[in-house]
């Protein structure tokens, strides 16, 4: 659905942008993938990708909470 695309692209281009900035590759690869995906409306798989995201953002959080 174009809602659910737009949706997706707009959130995972926030993502890519933040984790950019903060020079975090993977979260910026997997939200960049996001991204393109969802800019043409290609919703298959994206939920395998946000899952991997989500795992990859739970282990930099651990990972933080580690080193403080």
């Amino acid at each position: 659905d174009a809602k659910d695309a737009s949706l997706a692209h707009a959130k995972a281009h926030s993502i890519k942008g933040g984790s950019g900035n903060l020079g975090l590759d993977k979260m910026y690869e997997l939200a960049k993938e996001i991204d393109d995906l969802a800019r043409v409306n290609a919703l298959d798989g994206l939920d395998n990708i946000a899952q991997v995201m989500q795992e990859t953002f739970n282990s930099l959080v651990e990972e933080f909470e580690q080193s403080n």
